[in-house]
């Protein structure tokens, strides 16, 4: 089997640049002010040097805890949205350029032969989408 036989697709890069990739990121953005506005609060609170029963102290950082996987959950939501609709694109790509099998960079890869790389041709597809 020739090494020819293998796709490779850069997540990051697609999380990052493409059109989806980069409104989900406005939106994650969004999220986080306005996640600050109501926390401010009780940030101030915590900030404080006003000593609080230990009972309260517990509820604040809980709701800080909350609203921190409250934004994780966000931003998984966001990361597997485009995810899910760049993967028939990687499929239909893989096919065309008859890839038998396609690795997510950046993990543990150095170098690609630029003619393997099928990320730039995957954001093309996505950005359409965008726009359609």
């Amino acid at each position: 089997m020739s090494m020819n036989n293998f796709g490779v697709i850069d997540m990051v890069r697609l999380l990052d640049e493409s059109n989806l990739g980069k409104a989900g990121a406005k939106d994650l953005e969004n999220f986080y002010h306005q996640q600050q506005r109501e926390l401010a609060p009780l940030l101030t609170a915590l900030k404080s040097k006003t000593r609080r029963p230990e009972q309260e102290e517990r509820k604040m950082q809980e709701q800080l805890r909350e609203a921190e996987a409250k934004l994780e959950a966000r931003r998984g939501e966001l990361r597997d949205g485009l995810l899910k609709k760049a993967e028939p694109l990687i499929q239909q790509i893989a096919k065309e350029k008859g890839f038998a099998f396609v690795l997510a960079r950046p993990q543990a890869m150095v170098y690609v032969k630029p003619e393997m790389d099928m990320t730039t041709a995957v954001m093309e597809l996505l950005n359409k989408m965008a726009t359609a």
